[in-house]
């Protein structure tokens, strides 16, 4: 995920990124994400803007969202390295 700065209108988004060699599968996956995404309507989501690609590279651009990242409010919950979540730990992320 990047940050990047809109030129019309002029607002700071955020990029997902898919790079070339994800595959044919991973390439799909990523279309259905965004599908997926884009029909999200939902004050707690976020909203998809635009999607292309460069090249190879497939890409889509979403509001961006300040606060803490998913990795920090884990971390901060659970602990560096937690390799899978309890019920407990999930619970907490989401509260915070």
């Amino acid at each position: 995920m990047f940050r990047a700065r809109q030129a019309s209108p002029v607002r700071e988004v955020a990029v997902k990124v898919l790079r070339a060699f994800a595959g044919e599968e991973g390439a799909r996956r990523f279309e259905v994400e965004i599908r997926a995404a884009a029909k999200l309507d939902h004050p707690g989501g976020v909203r998809v803007i635009t999607a292309g690609t460069d090249g190879e590279t497939r890409w889509y651009a979403m509001d961006l969202v300040s606060g803490t990242s998913l990795a920090d409010a884990v971390e901060s919950v659970a602990g560096d390295g937690a390799a899978a979540l309890s019920d407990d730990v999930v619970a907490r992320v989401m509260i915070a």
